[in-house]
């Protein structure tokens, strides 16, 4: 039984589909194909049931058990090779995985910060959503993820919690009233750039659907800066996390639209106390500006640039060209 294999009946669970995780594992299709029906060879039954067009591959009842020893082994595997590399003299490595969602600015600090800390470290950064950093702290792929928490969550810490809020141009006239709010009229009639990658995007939209707003999209974003030029140059509003407030957009409440994220850290097992307590210890000043709602320094680099793109005229509205038009 191969290890490599192991991990394709691992990948192929975890995302619902061979495509997805030949996607994942940057393997080709043929190659997971190719190695589960080795391993259905050397077991001698099939691991999966037949599959339905567009629905997720599902283990056999069978199967199950062996999918858990898997991971097992999977995990065994990488803290072999952690162990080895300790006792070769090489600097130990510390791999996190992080949310796309979590601000440029914060991972920036957390990596400089952990580099200080613990400076012997060889730390690596993996993204994915909610769902794949789950999975890698089940395979033993992560040593921590800072992602998704709630509080008193078992094998975690929790970090902060915050609201999710409307963002907008600074020259769109929800930011010229007198008291800025986004209203459900607002997210029925605004042009919305909608953040794909967003792990918020499938509750908001639920509870959209719920209050009968059906949003108006005029984009599909995956990455986070282009969606955020998008609201900057005026093509729509979006909502998100309020921690991904930029410079060249502002920030508002969503009226009637009660929507929070919690932010945190879960642990694989065995991570050792003084490697936690660093990257806990460099995370503490993000913890206390998210507690109080923002770093005063963003805060102000926000207003400032904003306002000085109204001033200047930089940022051009597309929306309010076509309605002069």
């Amino acid at each position: 039984m191969k290890i490599q294999h192991l991990r394709f009946l691992a990948a192929v669970v975890e995302h619902g589909s061979v495509i997805r995780a030949a996607e994942a594992l940057h393997v080709s299709q043929p190659a997971v194909s190719a190695g589960l029906h080795a391993l259905e060879q050397e077991l001698g039954r099939p691991l999966f049931e037949r599959p339905s067009p567009g629905r997720r591959l599902k283990l056999l009842p069978g199967a199950e058990q062996l999918h858990r020893r898997a991971l097992t082994i999977l995990r065994e595997v990488e803290a072999a090779k952690a162990e080895f590399a300790a006792s070769a003299g090489d600097a130990p490595r510390f791999r996190i995985g992080v949310l796309p969602t979590i601000n440029e600015a914060d991972l920036t600090e957390v990596v400089g910060g952990l580099g200080q800390t613990a400076p012997n470290v060889r730390l690596q950064v993996w993204q994915g959503s909610p769902e794949r950093l789950a999975a890698w702290l089940r395979q033993g792929r992560l040593d921590a993820a800072w992602t998704s928490v709630e509080e008193l969550e078992p094998h975690a810490d929790f970090l902060w919690r915050e609201p999710v809020v409307g963002f907008v141009a600074p020259d769109h006239p929800i930011a010229l009233r007198a008291r800025p709010v986004i209203s459900a009229d607002d997210l029925r009639r605004e042009p919305f750039v909608l953040r794909s990658s967003c792990e918020l995007m499938g509750e908001a939209r639920e509870a959209m659907a719920a209050a009968g707003i059906e949003l108006p999209v005029a984009a599909r974003i995956e990455q986070e800066e282009m969606a955020m030029r998008l609201v900057a140059l005026g093509l729509g509003i979006t909502i998100g996390p309020r921690s991904l407030l930029r410079p060249n957009v502002q920030a508002f409440p969503l009226s009637g639209l009660r929507l929070t994220r919690s932010i945190g850290l879960r642990w694989a097992d065995g991570v050792p106390a003084d490697l936690k307590e660093a990257l806990l210890a460099t995370m503490a000043p993000l913890r206390g500006n998210h507690h109080r709602g923002m770093s005063q320094r963003a805060m102000s680099k926000a207003g400032a640039a904003a306002s000085a793109a109204v001033q200047t005229g930089h940022l051009v509205s597309r929306r309010r060209s076509a309605r002069a038009a």
